[in-house]
């Protein structure tokens, strides 16, 4: 049988901008262009405790587009008020979907419309989102002929399209660069066991001091300084006065020695925090995700600055790890926006190595896209874990974890990480751009 004169090959293509390349090599009509990009691009998006009435009525308006919706069997009987549900379809599809549920008033159709596009907005660069019209009775506002026939792309300043990557209130003198590159964060310990990378160095002031240097030198975008010791954390907090002591003459020190590098305070204590952001600290990264000292929520609240929420807990039982995680960030979060932080202040931090087994942060690393639907910077912290160690046969070796971690960070960047917490900077910092280049795209010389 003669070879057929034809070509065949798969296309690996998950976003708009990508899809639309490909239309633009092929020659593809300008306006049909930002139409059949949207058919391209497939999601799933998980939306949990719906009314099961509900349920039943989006099914049947995302069966009619195409796509699908994906109930537990006792959704059809009507055996549970609420259940958790699966949206399935491409943009087209649940666009449209979220378009009907806006004309609709019952079983909270509109406000499902909104969280579901909420999650569009905030993950697919180019999406155009729905605009819901209340006083015009559900009429919503489709593309416009501009979209249609001018063929907007790729997004160019101005577009009411979607950016689809997270946004961080602003540091002065300082631009976020969110989905160009990632930032590195420089692990400094103002304590005995974490100065130098052995533990051996005596941790005065000049030892903290050339190790936030050697963090800046290695390319640090971001200095993050602790005062508390290992040993504390296992037998008791530092002195509150002490650990103040410790880390505020550094942050003041940094901050006039490197002013073009961010510095972070990392600290759980809400004094500490404050006292740290009053001598020049950019950033709190809080490992109690405001919980271990309530009054943290009051201190963001009062400076403004961004905040690391981690996540962590007793044990290692979860009903379902992603969601739980999920569940807890959504919970932390709205008991900060309650207590008057704004969410544009919110980093995240899935708390790799912290209440979770070495299968679970491995699964977490591996699924950490989902989290980026809430629209934060996510921050991943693997730097030398213990699961590390485990997976590669070391569980006692530190220094065996160099190239493990590079693989963590690497998934991590891959999987939608803007921040990571790393103790190698040198290395971690080349292994960002690296990845970078192959995730987020190079801009630089081809010889």
């Amino acid at each position: 049988m003669p070879k057929p004169p034809y070509f065949a090959k798969l296309l690996d293509l998950h976003s708009l901008e990508a899809l639309q390349r490909e239309m633009n090599r092929l020659e593809v009509d300008k306006g049909g262009i930002p139409i059949m990009s949207a058919k391209g691009i497939s999601l799933l998006i998980l939306v949990e405790q719906i009314p099961t009435a509900a349920a039943n009525c989006i099914k049947q308006e995302i069966l009619a587009r195409g796509g699908d919706l994906v109930t537990p069997w006792s959704a059809s009987s009507f055996e549970a008020p609420f259940v958790d549900v699966i949206f399935i379809g491409n943009l087209t599809t649940l666009r449209s979907t979220i378009s009907k549920l806006y004309r609709q008033s019952v079983y909270d159709l509109p406000l499902i419309a909104d969280i579901v596009q909420n999650v569009l907005v905030r993950t697919v660069p180019g999406y155009l989102p729905v605009a819901p019209r209340p006083s015009r009775q559900g009429v919503v506002v489709e593309e416009t002929l501009e979209d249609l026939m001018g063929g907007r792309i790729p997004l160019r300043a101005g577009s009411h399209r979607a950016i689809g990557r997270p946004t961080l209130v602003p540091v002065p003198g300082h631009e976020w660069r969110f989905g160009q590159l990632t930032y590195v964060m420089g692990i400094v310990g103002a304590t005995p066991d974490a100065c130098s990378d052995d533990g051996r160095d005596r941790c005065d002031a000049d030892a903290a001091r050339r190790r936030i240097a050697r963090v800046v030198a290695e390319g640090a975008h971001i200095v993050d300084i602790g005062g508390e010791s290992s040993e504390a954390r296992e037998h008791g907090p530092t002195g509150l006065q002490d650990e103040i002591d410790r880390v505020v003459p550094l942050v003041a020190w940094t901050r006039q020695a490197y002013p073009h590098v961010l510095v972070s305070i990392n600290t759980w204590k809400a004094q500490v925090a404050e006292a740290a952001v009053a001598a020049g600290a950019h950033l709190i990264n809080d490992v109690g995700a405001m919980r271990r000292d309530p009054d943290m929520k009051r201190v963001a609240a009062d400076t403004g600055v961004p905040i690391v929420l981690m996540h962590s807990q007793e044990g290692t039982a979860y009903k379902d790890l992603v969601s739980d995680v999920a569940r807890f960030f959504y919970e932390a979060m709205d008991a900060a926006v309650a207590a008057g932080v704004r969410e544009e202040q919110i980093v995240l931090d899935a708390g790799f190595g912290f209440g979770k087994t070495v299968h679970q942060d491995l699964e977490l690393t591996r699924r950490l896209r989902e989290l980026t639907g809430f629209g934060r910077p996510i921050l991943h912290a693997p730097s030398r874990k213990r699961t590390i160690g485990r997976v590669l046969g070391y569980p006692d070796t530190v220094a065996e974890r160099l190239l493990g971690t590079g693989a963590t960070v690497t998934m991590g960047i891959a999987n939608g990480a803007d921040i990571i917490r790393v103790h190698d900077v040198l290395d971690m910092s080349r292994c960002a751009t690296m990845t970078d280049a192959l995730v987020r795209g190079y801009c630089g010389p081809d010889e």
